[in-house]
Formats: structure tokens, C-alpha cells, sequence
């Protein structure tokens, strides 16, 4: 490639991205609301729960376990309502992530 084609494709490409900040900053700009976007929350079967609670218990969080099951309101996770699952799982990742 000839010295000039290639100032030429410099150019080209510094235009291309001169165009692209200028749509980046327009968009920025723009005082139209964000929409918020909830949070899915997808169901978590109770074999799926299981095998999580058993890696974390194994990785040292079995009292804490034990402890956040009964804050659901039960002394044995087979007696949980499947809807709080999804909220334990999210209150067993946190102790993981406190550590």
C-alpha cells in the first residue's frame, strides 16, 4: 500500500471516528429519561438451591446457612417456600462475598 493510500485510510478512519463521538456526545446530551430497567429474577428449583448450599457449606458457611434458611422460616431447606429461594440464594452470595 502506497504511502498516500494509507494517509487516506487514516484519514477515512479518524473521520469515522470523529462521527461516532459526535453521535456518542448528541446521545449523551439528550435530556430524554432513561428507562429503568428491572432486575429479572428467573425461579431457582430446589435441586439447583441444593447444590449451591452444599458448595458454600462446604467452603465453610454451614452455620450461616443453617441460620438464613431459619430467617426464611424453617429449620430444613425441603420445608422453604420455592419463591424465597431466589432471595437466599442472593443472601448466601453475599456472605460469600463479604469474605
Amino acid at each position: 500500500m502506497s504511502r498516500m493510500k494509507m494517509y487516506l485510510q487514516v484519514q477515512e478512519d479518524a473521520q469515522n471516528l470523529v462521527d461516532s463521538l459526535n453521535v456518542l456526545l448528541s446521545s449523551m446530551n439528550n435530556d430524554d429519561p432513561v428507562e429503568d430497567v428491572e432486575e429479572e429474577i428467573h425461579p431457582v428449583s430446589f435441586e439447583a438451591i441444593q447444590m449451591f448450599l452444599a458448595e458454600k457449606s462446604r467452603d465453610g458457611f454451614t452455620s450461616e446457612i443453617r441460620s438464613l434458611i431459619q430467617q426464611f422460616g424453617s429449620s430444613k431447606l425441603s420445608e422453604l417456600d420455592p419463591k424465597v429461594y431466589p432471595d437466599l440464594w442472593k443472601a448466601v452470595e453475599e456472605l460469600a462475598d463479604d469474605q
